[in-house]
């Protein structure tokens, strides 16, 4: 799902009520369809969203209206999953150093 087909607003119009490193992650993750390399929009996002939680600004909290929205579209998400879900063990190789 795009998240254009699923929030009411644009990307700019959530953006523009975040912090700037909240605003660049948001948008890493609203575009990550829209680019060859999904990871690295998603590498980008968790970049931006460890320098704004050190930052001095802090974390920017939108109006009531627009958090009403996003957790609108959070919701529908929400419900194309399964209420249930199993997990996994997964083990990893260890890595032998360089």
């Amino acid at each position: 799902m795009r998240a254009e087909n699923i929030f009411l607003g644009t990307c700019e119009h959530y953006a523009r009520h975040l912090g700037t490193h909240q605003a660049e992650a948001f948008t890493n993750l609203w575009t990550i369809h829209d680019t060859d390399d999904p990871l690295m929009n998603s590498d980008r996002a968790a970049r931006h969203i460890n320098i704004q939680m050190q930052t001095d600004e802090g974390v920017v909290i939108p109006p009531k209206e627009v958090m009403a929205e996003l957790h609108q579209g959070l919701r529908q998400v929400e419900s194309g999953y399964p209420a249930e879900s199993t997990a996994r063990d997964v083990s990893y190789a260890p890595i032998a150093p360089p």
